[in-house]
């Protein structure tokens, strides 16, 4: 691997199963690459390669886009042009923590993440 720099997920919270996930991808793995000189795949928890696809952040940088589809950590994988791995990070997907009051009412539902 070039890069042993985690991945950061974009967004303020972890993502959750069926919402759209946005992984940012450092610019130490990507430096001097074109998008389409770029490559990914993510793999779900149990292996299996989701759709997803690599887009600009609009800074100069790329994010790597998908939709979880079940629990789990994930595995994004960057590839450049020759098929050489670049970088290949975990991302948790987590059921929401619930906050309720007193009276049953939802006040806040916020993903939990344990990372390694």
């Amino acid at each position: 691997l070039l890069s042993d720099f985690p991945i950061q997920i974009t967004s303020e919270t972890q993502p959750e199963v069926g919402e759209f996930a946005s992984v940012s991808v450092p610019t130490t793995v990507t430096e001097g690459k074109r998008k389409q000189d770029l490559h990914t795949v993510v793999f779900d928890p149990t292996g299996k390669p989701i759709p997803a696809e690599i887009v600009s952040d609009g800074k100069g940088g790329y994010n790597v886009n998908f939709t979880p589809t079940t629990l789990g950590e994930y595995r994004t994988a960057i590839y450049d042009e020759e098929g050489n791995l670049l970088s290949e990070q975990p991302v948790n997907v987590t059921e929401p923590t619930s906050i309720y009051d007193d009276k049953g009412n939802l006040l806040s539902s916020v993903p939990v993440t344990v990372s390694s």
